[in-house]
């Protein structure tokens, strides 16, 4: 372990995410982050862990049970988007009414589970329609969700997505002027470095741009295909990204967004790599005076 003095990174800022636990019941994966000392949590709001519609959700009183339990607090909600069953940019006007009214269930999910934050991207754009009218459908559909927000207590955080993933929001740049264009103070920023690497950007650039306003981090390993790995199994610098990081002061969460299938089967061993790779970088905490 590194002394204090060159540590680069809290372990109280390691938030677990259940989206790689796809094939296993939501207790599998709180059992499996109270085993590696995991207390705070990014929930992945897709089934079979949660159930959410445009219409209804889940009860949530089994999952504030179990976490409560396990002495473990959800921090973060990040809905399912990857099915591209709701879509916040498209020109479909049922699809675009039926997606605002799952996104407002999803900011409700959040705060009944006592989230601050809700971390959101922008897909739906059809590659061969004009970018200024799904540009404006995104801005409308945000500034939509931050009114509601604003209303619950709670912070949206908007990350941007590769190529691979979605035909809009894709740069910092598009993110800057979403934010200039919403202007809302609960509307802040996730940072995915997959995706800020497949755009050519850095930690820096970032930081530069948004600041404080940096709430949130999907931190993992990766490729320039928009690929979500293991930290090792991928080509990004680890320690380099860690110090940028502590360089620019971020002490806010990161979390293992690892969206590919490989490790779907046995998610346990894949947190535990991911974590013996952040190990060595971690601080230790000072004792309370």
């Amino acid at each position: 372990m590194m002394d204090e003095q060159n540590a680069l990174i809290n372990p109280l800022q390691v938030a677990g995410m259940n989206l790689h636990y796809y094939y296993y019941p939501l207790e599998y994966f709180l059992d499996s982050q109270l085993h590696s000392g995991c207390s705070t949590i990014e929930l992945w709001g897709g089934t079979p862990h949660i159930w959410v519609d445009h219409l209804s959700f889940s009860n949530l009183a089994h999952i504030k049970k179990q976490t409560k339990m396990r002495n473990q607090s959800i921090a973060v909600f990040t809905p399912e988007y990857s099915s591209y069953r709701y879509l916040l940019c498209t020109s479909d006007a049922d699809i675009h009414s039926k997606s605002l009214a799952y996104y407002a269930n999803c900011l409700q999910i959040t705060a009944e589970l006592g989230a601050k934050t809700m971390c959101i991207n922008m897909t739906g754009r059809f590659c061969d329609e004009d970018y200024s009218d799904a540009w404006k459908r995104c801005t409308n559909s945000v500034g939509y969700l931050c009114e509601i927000a604003c209303s619950l207590g709670i912070d949206l955080a908007i990350e941007t997505l590769s190529p691979e993933q979605s035909a809009i929001l894709n740069t910092l740049e598009e993110l800057k002027n979403l934010l200039r264009e919403v202007r809302s103070k609960q509307l802040k920023v996730a940072m995915d470095i997959v995706s800020i690497s497949s755009s050519g950007e850095s930690i820096e650039q970032w930081f530069d741009a948004f600041n404080e306003d940096i709430v949130h981090v999907h931190f993992t390993d990766g490729r320039n295909d928009g690929s979500h790995l293991v930290w090792g199994d991928g080509c990004f610098p680890l320690q380099r990204y860690l110090t940028q990081l502590n360089i620019q002061g971020y002490k806010g969460l990161i979390s293992p967004n690892l969206s590919s299938r490989k490790y779907f089967a046995d998610p346990v061993t894949a947190d535990k790599r991911n974590q013996n790779a952040l190990n060595k970088y971690f601080a230790v905490e000072r004792e309370k005076e």
